[in-house]
């Protein structure tokens, strides 16, 4: 992910910001992206968020292996930043794929809704490249847990309201 929360001050000197306008934009993404993990994990925002980290890094000029509550970043000098995510929080980020995949058409309509045996074979090559099997069984047997529909749910803006 192309972000940089680096700059060189007059004498040359690599420095780390999160306050200019180019880095706030970036640390807006890291912030954005925890939001949606807050929004289908379930999770509300609170009083320590992305933005305290950051403020953190600021700080103590620490650029690896940095906490957020769903994965940790290592900061590079060439602009990019890594992102693992968090064992803890592999089924948040399962949920994001399925929906993502959902919305970009590139799951069966009948994804999660149609037991995999009952499936064409060609969806079930598209369940066997995008997960397996074993993976889409576990996914229908706790489909309250993994299907996100917008449409059911309370909207994201009156939510954080």
């Amino acid at each position: 992910m192309p972000i940089s929360i680096f700059y060189k001050d007059y004498s040359n000197t690599t420095k780390i910001s999160t306050s200019s306008y180019y880095n706030t934009c970036n640390v807006n993404l890291l912030h954005d992206l925890e939001k949606v993990f807050n929004y289908l994990g379930g999770t509300p925002q609170t009083a320590w968020d992305s933005y305290d980290t950051m403020r953190y890094v600021e700080k103590s000029e620490q650029i690896k292996n940095v906490r957020f509550r769903y994965f940790t970043v290592n900061f590079f000098k060439k602009g990019t930043a890594h992102i693992t995510f968090t064992d803890e929080n592999l089924d948040t980020l399962k949920k994001f794929n399925i929906f993502g995949s959902q919305q970009k058409g590139w799951l069966p309509p009948s994804y999660g809704k149609k037991k995999y045996q009952d499936m064409t074979p060609e969806e079930k090559s598209v369940i066997n490249e995008f997960q397996g099997e074993d993976d889409y069984r576990y996914i229908l047997e706790h489909a309250d847990q993994f299907i996100y529909d917008p449409k059911s749910s309370v909207p994201l803006l009156t939510q954080l309201s």
